[in-house]
Order: C-alpha cells, then structure tokens, then sequence
C-alpha cells in the first residue's frame, strides 16, 4: 500500500474492479476494436481528399468494375473521376442511400467511444482516491 501525499490513512491501490466497470471496460474495448477500421477508412480518405491536387486525383480514375452496380448511374462514362469516388467514399455516398446513415452512425459510435473512455478514466482516477 502507497501513502497518498495529504491523506494520513494509506490508500490501496489494487481494488476490485465493480461489475458496472468492467462492463464499461469491456464496452469501450469493443466499440474500439470494431470501430477502428471506420476511423482508419476516414482518417485515409479525408487526407486523400484535401490533397487531391498533390496526389493528381482528378487527372486519375477508377473502373466502374471496381464500384458497386448502382453506384452513379447517371453517368455514362466507364470510369469516373477518382476524387468523386474518394469523396463519395468518406462521406458514405458510395454504399448508396444508407451509406452516409451508417457513417453517422459510425460517427455517433466515436462519440460514444470517447464518452466511454472519459468515463472508464474517471472511474479510474476515483476509485484509486485521485479526485
């Protein structure tokens, strides 16, 4: 046991972990592990997308055998411009009309990882007496 520097009585600093915390734990390991594919999706297209014109995108283009079949069908051309797909690809666009509900979706769920994992260290930090 460690002597907590204003307190007289020691402070243990191994306690049983609640129910209700490893839950939590457990919740945001998760939501984390499932999510960072999401993330790493954003995090990839949107640098694509705001230097477009240094990695060329708008000279390049992308098969329509590469897209999904309902993908731009007002388009007549074999190909399309590759940062229209990145763009579309980021916002959800590509997956059709559910795609951009699932990237909120995926987006209300980083919210909640961040929500967990501020609440996981507040229950840390009080439980070890460092309010």
């Amino acid at each position: 046991m460690l002597r907590h520097p204003l307190r007289a009585a020691p402070v243990r600093t191994t306690r049983r972990r609640t129910r209700a915390s490893q839950v939590l734990r457990k919740f945001h390991l998760w939501l984390g592990v499932t999510f960072t594919i999401n993330f790493l999706l954003l995090l990839l297209t949107g640098v694509l997308v705001q230097h477009r014109e240094l990695f060329g995108l708008e000279t390049k283009t992308v098969s329509r055998r590469w897209l999904p079949a309902g993908y731009r069908n007002q388009d007549p051309d074999t190909e399309i411009r590759a940062d229209i797909v990145l763009t579309d690809l980021h916002s959800g666009k590509l997956f059709g009309p559910r795609g951009p509900v699932i990237v909120d979706g995926a987006a209300a769920a980083w919210i909640l990882m961040m929500c967990s994992g501020y609440a996981v260290q507040l229950v840390s930090r009080y439980r070890n007496g460092k309010t």
